[in-house]
């Protein structure tokens, strides 16, 4: 139970930035209003799973379990949008913690009053399921990364990027620009004594989502001295980094396989243990 009660809590926090995106918002930050009912919706539905996947267990279990897990992603949810995802405004809490317990409840006298199929899942439905899961984990984690950066960036592109040919940069790190529909088809950027910078590119979509000409981070380079660079990135503009707010702006960076492997562990580990016959 316990398991479960985490899965639909980090399931519930991470879908909150992806359902909001695709809704409504597309990478602006929303209003608090806003994010606190998807946020408790979310919840809410978390919470019917969780007292149905619980029916053949003692009803205050059940409900011991709910509460702790309401109280617990409040308290996470919070977090996320003061530290991870740093927006600024309080979230309020009067409706996330009650609703839930109440879906779960909900949840587990839904699931008394269904008769249960003999055996269960199969061995196959159980793999299955388990591929299902992986898949909502890495779209669930790379859409939080995604989104959570965009709406924390306090400024994406400087004013002051440069189309050149040949410039002078200080130390430290640079960002390649461009348009979205017209971004560079290679990008080869030379230190001084003729060495190749490496470009690297963020392992998801990372834009301005303006409403009018979206501007994308093609990637970052690194210099570790002041100097002349040649630049030979067709269409690139090259600038300061964005300045996005909390750690997303790392992770953005973090290889995208890594980030898959990530959203895949709760799958995988379902998986393991169906194999194992749990």
């Amino acid at each position: 139970m316990i398991a479960r009660i985490g899965a639909f809590i980090v399931g519930a926090v991470l879908l909150t930035p992806v359902w909001l995106d695709g809704s409504e918002y597309e990478g602006f930050a929303p209003e608090s209003d806003d994010l606190a009912i998807t946020a408790t919706i979310l919840a809410v539905v978390a919470g019917l799973l969780l007292g149905w996947a619980n029916r053949g267990r003692r009803w205050y279990w059940v409900l011991l379990g709910a509460v702790a897990g309401s109280i617990v992603h409040a308290g996470v949810t919070v977090l996320v949008y003061h530290v991870v995802i740093p927006l600024d405004f309080p979230i309020p809490l009067v409706l996330m913690i009650p609703l839930p317990i109440v879906a779960a409840m909900v949840g587990f006298g839904a699931g008394l009053l269904v008769r249960r199929p003999v055996g269960g899942f199969s061995q196959i439905q159980g793999y299955a399921l388990a591929f299902v899961i992986a898949l909502v984990g890495v779209y669930a984690v790379t859409g939080f990364v995604r989104v959570g950066a965009e709406w924390a960036t306090a400024r994406f592109q400087p004013g002051d990027t440069s189309d050149a040919t040949s410039l002078d940069l200080g130390a430290g790190r640079h960002a390649v620009f461009a348009t979205y529909n017209d971004q560079p088809g290679a990008c080869t950027i030379k230190s001084g004594d003729g060495a190749v910078l490496k470009v690297r590119q963020p392992s998801v979509e990372f834009t301005d989502n303006s409403d009018s000409i979206v501007t994308v981070l093609f990637g970052v380079f690194d210099l570790s001295a002041p100097g002349r660079v040649a630049v030979d990135c067709p269409r690139g503009r090259i600038g300061r980094p964005p300045e996005v707010r909390g750690p997303l702006g790392h992770l953005l960076f973090v290889p995208i396989a890594l980030l898959c492997l990530i959203g895949a562990i709760p799958g995988l580990v379902y998986g393991v243990a169906r194999l194992r016959g749990r």
